[in-house]
């Protein structure tokens, strides 16, 4: 595809910029703002670390000046949050806003952050706020590839109006032209592409045993070899090795081979080559917690003027958040490790705790965070060295190697720009764990796996166009996705969509006419929209009260782990309830499909104990759930109460027939007010 210069009316520069608020420009940020400047769509692929932020940080300082609204979104919240407060003590806060799904301030700011999710949903829905913006952030755009989330960035660019220009931040990845052309053919405007492949600060791969020190990644079996060989009392230099000897190598089992290095030694390591701040990536969030106690009981890096900032640091966080140090789950236990400058951050963790960590890290007061995968994508903070406990990670299917881009995602943590000549990447290198014939990936930025589309349509999506769209509209909105634009032959997108409309079809949902009441609930609901729906016209959510609303709720978006199945509850009574509604819808499918949505209601005993008021550290000694994967569950009800509260007040606007009247009952909107008040509170609450 031949590629256009955009004009536009506006000043156009001769030349690139070479400064952005006093900031020498590399010359792949100053390309990327040259084509913004020109009002063009530009997509910038590079790797992690190496300043994209600062080409997003011009286009909103442009947006601001040019008295234009821009959206920026990001994967998670806690990435929108961060860019939240950064952009509100950059052009001030009442400049920015801020839509999670769980969250609302400001919705009209010139500035407006949110998930990419909410993005979709305001595209689908046609929102009229959307009209008024002008340029789309995309941060993390190579979420394209995702497995399960992917879709979100394809339907939201699909759905995206001709007139709103995008700004895509990716790490790198090797088909990013392609993704440009597909952009193109959807918005019929060119798009530039930016491709920078050189770190700000290089990184240096190392495997580390503490037998044999650092070892280049072209050593590492040479290395595992002479270990194993040393163990049997032989030396691999000596050579004349008998094939009796060469076929014991195959299995450390036979050889009884047994490698005692762990994380201690490598830490040690670094802090005696002045390594630190090191971030240690381990893929558990158990394992994460109990290095960071074992390092803590025999370490101490912090001097007593640093320990004295760290209670600083603690106690204005804590003011801020309005929080007592008792709110915080082992408080004595954890602040003490933060005062040797120790920390873990995962998931699991309360979202105050995980703030108060984020702050001791960014004012240079951890010297060692132990992480989980989650940390690379919800925190932009550079560090001296990463380091990997494993190569290896649970994926939810099975345990496999990092793929590349995982492993550059977390890696390309390394290295401080201005600070650093190179970031150091260690890898534990245990010979006990793997055998001569498995040996790790090779690791290089050139081998990159391309985007590739994940699209996989919503009964939302489908009830949504269905509502505003002609069928030859639908038809040419398809024929856009990216699955589409890598494979002509590939017509999976379509058969999806007629699937999805003609179970809609025989439910009820709509008709050739457009939706019907059921139809219009369901465009409302994100998750879990057939039972929903049902449950509504069945009149069971009118008969809930507040807390049975609020566990209900948190019943249908929240995603249990493994320890969890074993929760010990009483089955609310809506259980039997939508076990009918889905035998009746099943029944009326009749095989054409299976409606079978995922419901956790064993989490309701828990929410409801919050709902009247009792206190997480109590909840939580009952019930062997984490702190934050509590939080989240709170803040995903709120997102789909809020959700039903809109689809309950679409019902209140359509013709709803006589004998569906037990579904629309007017105490439901203050009900589900009441729930999400309640839900509110304390550590669930968002402070930004």
């Amino acid at each position: 595809m031949i590629r256009e210069e955009c004009h536009m009316k506006d000043a156009i520069l001769a030349a690139p910029p070479r400064f952005f608020k006093n900031l020498l420009l590399d010359e792949f940020q100053s390309e990327a703002i040259w084509h913004l400047q020109r009002n063009t769509s530009t997509l910038v692929s590079a790797p992690t670390g190496t300043g994209k932020t600062v080409i997003a940080d011009f286009l909103v300082d442009a947006c601001i000046k040019s008295g234009k609204r821009i959206a920026y979104t990001a994967p998670v919240k806690a990435l929108v949050n961060q860019k939240f407060r950064n952009y509100a003590q950059m052009v001030g806060r009442n400049q920015v806003g801020i839509l999670t799904g769980d969250l609302s301030e400001n919705p009209d700011a010139p500035v407006l952050l949110m998930t990419t999710e909410v993005f979709r949903n305001m595209l689908v829905s046609g929102a009229p706020t959307l009209k008024k913006i002008a340029w789309v952030v995309f941060d993390e755009i190579h979420y394209l590839d995702h497995a399960q989330r992917g879709t979100v960035w394809e339907e939201a660019i699909m759905l995206m109006p001709p007139a709103m220009k995008l700004l895509g931040l990716s790490a790198t990845v090797p088909n990013a032209s392609e993704i440009a052309d597909w952009i193109e053919s959807v918005h019929k405007a060119p798009v530039a592409v930016v491709s920078h492949t050189e770190r700000a600060v290089p990184l240096e791969h190392l495997y580390y045993n503490r037998m044999c020190g650092t070892i280049k990644p072209e050593k590492l079996m040479y290395a595992r070899t002479s270990s194993v060989l040393a163990h049997k009392g032989l030396d691999i230099k000596a050579g004349f090795l008998s094939q009796r000897d060469l076929d014991g190598l195959r299995s450390d089992r036979d050889l009884g081979f047994q490698d005692d290095s762990n994380h201690l030694d490598m830490v040690r390591y670094v802090a005696a080559n002045r390594l630190f701040p090191c971030l240690y990536f381990v893929m558990s969030r158990r394992g994460c917690e109990e290095k960071a106690h074992q390092l803590a009981a025999k370490a101490d890096y912090l001097r007593p003027r640093e320990k004295e900032a760290v209670r600083v640091a603690i106690k204005q966080e804590l003011t801020a958040m309005a929080l007592r140090p008792d709110s915080i789950p082992r408080f004595a236990q954890v602040s003490e490790m933060w005062r040797r400058g120790i920390a873990f951050h995962h998931a699991g963790m309360l979202p105050a705790t995980k703030q108060i960590v984020e702050t001791l890290l960014e004012r240079k007061l951890l010297r060692v965070l132990y992480a989980t995968e989650t940390f690379a994508v919800g925190v932009n903070m550079p560090v001296r060295t990463v380091c990997f406990d494993s190569l290896k990670k649970y994926d939810g299917r099975e345990v496999r190697y990092l793929t590349q881009g995982e492993y550059f995602q977390m890696a390309g943590r390394a290295g401080r720009r201005g600070f650093d000549r190179q970031g150091t990447v260690l890898i534990a290198a245990d010979f006990g764990a793997f055998s001569q014939q498995e040996q790790p990936p090779i690791w290089d930025e050139q081998k990159l796996e391309p985007i590739n589309s994940k699209i996989q349509l919503s009964f939302n999506f489908v009830a949504n166009l269905a509502a505003r769209w002609p069928n030859d509209r639908i038809t040419a909105l398809l024929s856009h996705s990216l699955a589409g634009f890598q494979n002509s032959e590939n017509t999976s997108v379509f058969r999806d969509f007629d699937q999805k409309r003609e179970i809609l079809r025989r439910l009820d949902y709509l008709n050739d006419d457009g939706l019907l009441p059921r139809g219009e609930v369901c465009r409302h609901l994100h998750v879990q929209e057939i039972l929903i729906t049902e449950l509504i016209f069945d009149g069971v959510l009118a008969d809930m009260d507040t807390e049975t609303l609020a566990g209900f709720a948190a019943a249908l978006v929240y995603e249990p782990r493994p320890a969890e199945t074993a929760f010990p509850f009483v089955p609310p009574r809506w259980l039997a309830a939508a076990d009918i509604a889905l035998a009746r819808v099943n029944q009326r499918l009749d095989g054409f499909a299976e409606i079978k949505p995922e419901i956790y209601p064993a989490i309701t005993p828990l929410i409801r104990a919050w709902v009247q008021g009792r206190s997480l550290n109590r909840i939580l000694r009952d019930f062997p759930m984490s702190p934050g994967d509590f939080v989240t569950a709170c803040r995903r009800a709120i997102d789909l109460l809020r959700q039903i509260s809109d689809a309950i007040q679409a019902l209140d606007r359509a013709s709803v027939p006589a004998h569906t009247e037990n579904a629309n009952d007017t105490d439901m909107p203050q009900k589900i007010k009441e729930a999400i008040t309640a839900l509110d509170r304390h550590v669930v609450s968002v402070k930004l």
